[in-house]
């Protein structure tokens, strides 16, 4: 099997040491930038003895080499700098994800699509749009990132194990996410019938903001560990045909009452992609908040077609 990963920043060449310490498959890494991901990968190779792997690392700057490859995941785009709106991030990685978009048609025609370049939920819809292909083929990582760290917010409050709780966030990788911390179990039990409302607000309203407490304790930069473990995660699922259900970005057709858009919501990973969405009854101020989630995703395609992206 191979996997490519375009873009070799921190979360590109991050999520390719985590697929290539798995042992999972064959690993392509592309940017641009000649030399960028040749030398990061020529890096991660010569630990191949330690680690023990039985696959190939290479790095090249031409994107043709992407032929054939069975998962392609796109890293590339630009960070949010400071006075950017979402829409005027989607308007230039739009167009860095237009062009990946148009070589994956043409070079790797049966890939599934992992979507990591924000604005997330703009861009997992784009790819949609202009790819063409199923809607089950292109997800986008955001809610599996919003909800570990959702995770990790409980377990800090409540001293317990991450890997104990069973908790997802949905909606926008962004401001309209909705962290369902009424769902939200320890070892099967409801995590609002041991906490106080005071704590569970505390948790939610963490969880909103968990990407830019990070970035204001960096300064410069922004989060890449959680983000590449979490993109190595679905390549796993995907590659081991796992089956696994995570709250992961899609086109929705119908469901959650939305249409022609492109939010995070639980659904069940396979070799082949989504497989079934899990649809769950929101209460009056979920469908709220996911109706702004889904208006704020359409605004942003909007902007993509009046600027000729799209």
């Amino acid at each position: 099997m191979k996997v490519s990963i375009i873009g070799a920043g921190n979360v590109g060449s991050t999520c390719a040491f985590e697929l290539f310490r798995k042992n999972l498959t064959n690993i392509l890494m592309m940017d641009k930038i000649e030399g960028l991901a040749e030398g990061k990968a020529l890096d991660i190779a010569q630990t191949s003895s330690m680690l023990k792997t039985d696959f190939s690392i290479n790095g090249t700057s031409d994107i043709n080499k992407i032929e054939d490859s069975d998962v392609v995941v796109i890293t590339a785009g630009m960070a949010r700098k400071p006075g950017m709106s979402r829409f005027d991030l989607a308007l230039v990685n739009g167009r860095i994800v237009k062009e990946i978009i148009d070589v994956v048609k043409s070079m790797a025609q049966s890939s599934i699509i992992i979507m990591v370049t924000n604005p997330l939920d703009i861009m997992t819809r784009l790819a949609y749009l202009i790819s063409g292909i199923d809607r089950g083929r292109i997800i986008g990582m955001g809610g599996i990132l919003d909800s570990v760290r959702f995770k990790y917010f409980i377990s800090e409050k409540l001293k317990v194990k991450p890997y104990d709780i069973n908790a997802y966030v949905i909606g926008e990788h962004g401001r309209y996410m909705i962290p369902l911390i009424r769902e939200a179990k320890v070892n099967g039990e409801k995590v609002i019938e041991i906490i106080d409302e005071k704590d569970a607000r505390e948790i939610v309203e963490r969880t909103k903001v968990a990407g830019a407490e990070i970035v204001s304790f960096l300064k410069t930069g922004s989060a890449y560990f959680s983000p590449s473990v979490c993109a190595a995660e679905i390549v796993e699922v995907v590659l081991n045909d796992k089956n696994n259900e995570y709250s992961i970005c899609c086109t929705l057709e119908g469901e959650f009452g939305a249409n022609n858009t492109a939010l995070n919501v639980p659904a069940i990973i396979g070799r082949r992609g989504i497989k079934k969405i899990n649809e769950i009854e929101l209460n009056e101020e979920e469908v709220k908040i996911f109706k702004l989630a889904a208006k704020e995703v359409d605004e942003g395609i909007n902007v993509l077609r009046e600027e000729g992206v799209l």
